[in-house]
Formats: C-alpha cells, structure tokens, sequence
C-alpha cells in the first residue's frame, strides 16, 4: 500500500468552490470523527469530492497526470451509527489502521482511505470509479477503459523496473466549469443503496472554450470589398475597445476562415482536420479553397493532425465535449461510431452530442444551430419559427446529452420563415471573453430583441451588434467570419 501525501505540492488558487489548501486538509479527521449521516451527506463529502475531482491530480511515475472523473465514498462508525456492508476494510482488526491518503487495492478497484487511525472510530473510503489520463502539457492520453481496475495496468505498463513505480497526489486547483453529478452508488443493494454517495465530474478539463477567447483572427481578404472591409473594420472598432487583440491571417483564398483553421482543444493544443469541403467541390468555388497548412505554417503554428474530414464550424465546443452535426460522419463515409472512435482519440474528448443535419443547409453547421453558454446551458438559434421538427429533434438530442436549452425567438414577420430568412444568424456571432459581437440584419425591432436576449443569456459579459446583411448575403456570419484563440501558449 502506498501513501499519497509523501512530497506533495502544494499550488494556491482561490475559489468560491475551494473548501480546502490540500486534500491531505479535505481527509483530516476532525470533519468525519463526529459527523451524523446527514452531516455526511449535505457537508463533509460533497466538499471533499470538490477537493478530490478538482482539486488535483495524480502524478504517475513523474511522466503523466491521472485526474479522478467518478467517485464513490464508504464510510462506517465503530460505534453501529452508520453501517456499510460493502466496505472493505470494515472487519479488520481492531490494531489496523491505515493513515490518511493510503491506496488500497482490492477486487474491485483500488480505494484512497481516510481512517481514524488515531482514536479508531470510524473506516473510511473513497473508491476511484473513472478518470482521465493526460501528458505533462495536459494532452489527453485516451484510454479504451478509464475504470477503476486499469490503474493497476497504466502503472504497470508505463513503468520501468529500474526507475521503480511512483505515484503522488498533487494539488493543484481546476476551476469547475459544471456542476458535479450526484447519484447513488453503483451497483448497490440493499440497506445502504440510497445513499447517493456517488460524485462525477461532467466536463472534459482543460477544453478551450469560446468565451475564453483573448484574440481573435480574421482573412487576409477581407479588403478586397468594400462593404465587407467596413463589416470588419467595425468588428475590429469594438474588439479594440475591450482590448482584444486582432490580426489577418495570410495566404487565404477568400473572406472566411472559421472553417479550415485547426480547433484549439486546449491552451497549448490545436488540432488541423482535413478542409475538402463538398461545396466548394465545383469549377465555381474550387478555387477560393485555403489550404490550412500555408495560413498555419506562415503564422508558426504548431498542431497535431486528424484524418478527419471537418468544417470548423461545425464543432461547438463545451465542457461535456462537443456538439456537431451528423454530416461531420457523413462526408467521411464512416458510421458514427467509425468517426467517433477517431475523432475521440485525435480532438481529446469523450463526448460529442449529434445534431440531425438540415439537408436544405448545405454547410452542415452546429455554429448556425446552437452556441455553448456556461454549466450546462446551450441557446439555439430560432429554429422553431424556421422548421419545428428540426427544432423538436435539436432540442430532444441536447436535452438528452444533460443540456439546458434556451432558443431564440422574434415577435416580427410571419411563421413559418421563409428559407431565404436570415434571422438564424443572430446565432452566428463573434464570442470572446469581454465582448460578444453580434451581426445585425437591419430590421430594427428584430435585432434590438436578438440583443436583448443574448445580452440576457450571456450576463456578465457586454454585447454589441454591428451591422452584417452584406456579409450574411455570402452565406455566413461573424464565427464564420474569425477564427478566435486563448493565446496563453507557446508557440
């Protein structure tokens, strides 16, 4: 058995959600020693779960970092108050007792235990469910199985018997993103199986997300015309305003840029797919097709490289995952389960949520449907006022994922709209972290209630709207129209 507090470090960072420095402090004994079951429940565990799945990371063998995802805790007084079948460690001699932090293994996982090694009134457990694997510059390392027993074949087959096995706990604090779920144990029957003493985080940690956004680029050719050069010079007005960087991305071969330039999954980690669009796939339109690699490579970009035929656009990124269309399968050939099992590994995320692909949409694009929020909120554009049963199937395919959906909704012009409307592209707007910049078709009345509500959707944040009609005219709109960045990283 090993104990995971031996030259742990120790890194500070505030939170409202931080209960503790350590998780050597979260286990001390003082919070259990005296703590009735409903103290248990509402207080103490919840608290030390936060710890646990937030608040640091197992350090393997000095070359990886193995991050709790799901939790289950099992606890017993020794005076009969609080009983638990299924510890075990709960019939042992009354002279062992093991010290705060100590692994154990047994048949069906490994457990962190916190007993009351001193004064011997409780045995205590946390059973590690699930977990992520990552690299030393938080890459994830996908696994075919981030269960419980794995542990014990990560460190055995990523360990050298002449530098020997090391695992530490190290603190370090993630801001949570999403509320930790609570359910019951798995697997449980009988007098204990209410307790809901299950915890599991519900995002893929380090997932870069648009309101995170510090700068953003845009097409070299974006003077070439005039009405859409005043389009950008307006956008780039206000990004000066709150101090957002900008630049022009060189080498591109029209106004967009959104959908050939890699996904940033993390600060220090982008991904370039394979830009083949089928609609440019004409004499019309072949010509004005970037190629990902001269724009990446004259701006001294480094990305790992997907297989994977993909459109920028179509991949909204949230803290569960992300949210695409089901042509992103489609124009790869594949089965969903095909594409899924590569791009899982290739982008690092566990989940993606499908959304039915509009065939009277050519482009296949989530970022003209549905835009991440916060937590597990998401806002679709008006799709009911355009095709309900399109709305209906988008909003029954995020709820299921655990989404929140709020939609888009306008008191002007008749229902259904015609396929020519453009008030889908209020959905369609330039995030970054202080300013949402959204493009406005100059009907009066429509865009001051589009404002308003993602002005009410996204509090805390400044919304502005400048005027886009001959932009949207070509088909697309501000997300489109930039290519955004948390540029915290190392080139």
């Amino acid at each position: 058995m090993i104990n995971l507090f031996i030259d742990y470090l120790i890194i500070n960072t505030m939170s409202t959600l931080k209960y503790f420095d350590t998780l050597k402090n979260a286990l001390d004994v003082y919070q259990f020693a005296n703590a009735n079951e409903e103290h248990l429940n509402e207080v103490v565990f919840p608290k030390v779960a936060t710890q646990l799945l937030y608040g640091g990371f197992f350090l393997l063998n000095g070359k990886e970092k193995l991050y709790l995802r799901e939790i289950e805790f099992y606890f017993i007084n020794m005076d009969g108050s609080i009983q638990e079948d299924k510890l075990y460690r709960k019939d042992l001699p009354d002279d062992e007792w093991l010290e705060a932090g100590t692994l154990f293994p047994h048949n069906s996982g490994i457990d962190i235990t916190f007993e009351d090694h001193e004064k011997h009134k409780f045995r205590a457990s946390v059973l590690i469910r699930a977990f992520d694997l990552f690299n030393m510059d938080n890459t994830p390392i996908i696994l075919d199985n981030g269960r419980s027993l794995s542990v014990y074949d990560i460190l055995l087959s990523r360990s050298n018997i002449f530098d020997g096995v090391s695992i530490k706990w190290m603190d370090e604090w993630t801001e949570p993103r999403t509320k930790i779920k609570t359910q019951q144990r798995q697997g449980l029957k009988g007098a204990q199986a209410y307790r809901t003493w299950n915890f599991r985080r519900n995002e893929n940690l380090f997932i870069s997300l648009d309101k995170e956004v510090n700068k953003v680029y845009f097409s070299d050719k974006v003077m070439v015309k005039h009405d859409i050069s005043q389009i950008y010079k307006e956008i780039c007005d206000i990004l000066d305003e709150y101090g957002i960087k900008h630049e022009l991305l060189p080498h591109t071969k029209d106004i967009w840029c959104r959908d050939y330039m890699p996904v940033q999954m993390s600060p220090n980690r982008f991904v370039q797919y394979v830009y083949d669009p089928d609609y440019l796939d004409n004499d019309q339109y072949r010509n004005t097709k970037t190629s990902p690699d001269a724009v990446c490579d004259a701006i001294h970009l480094a990305r790992s490289k997907s297989k994977l035929i993909l459109d920028g656009g179509n991949i909204i990124r949230t803290p569960q995952g992300v949210i695409m269309t089901r042509k992103a399968y489609n124009s790869n050939k594949m089965s969903q389960k095909e594409f899924e099992d590569i791009f899982k590994q290739d982008f690092g995320v566990n989940k993606i949520t499908w959304l039915n692909w509009d065939r009277r949409e050519i482009y296949g694009h989530a970022d003209g449907i549905v835009r991440y929020i916060s937590a597990d909120h998401v806002l679709m554009t008006n799709y009911s006022e355009i095709d309900k049963m399109s709305a209906i199937s988008f909003r029954k395919a995020l709820e299921q994922d655990g989404y929140k959906v709020e939609e888009l909704h306008y008191s002007s012009n008749a229902l259904p709209r015609s396929d020519d409307d453009l008030s889908w592209a209020y959905i369609n707007f330039l995030q970054t972290s202080k300013v949402i910049i959204v493009p406005l078709l100059g009907i009066e009345k429509q865009d001051a209630e589009a404002l308003k509500q993602i002005q009410d959707t996204y509090s805390g944040i400044d919304v502005k709207g400048v005027y886009a009609l001959p932009l949207l005219k070509e088909d697309g709109g501000f997300n489109c129209f930039s290519w955004t960045v948390n540029e915290i990283i190392d080139r």
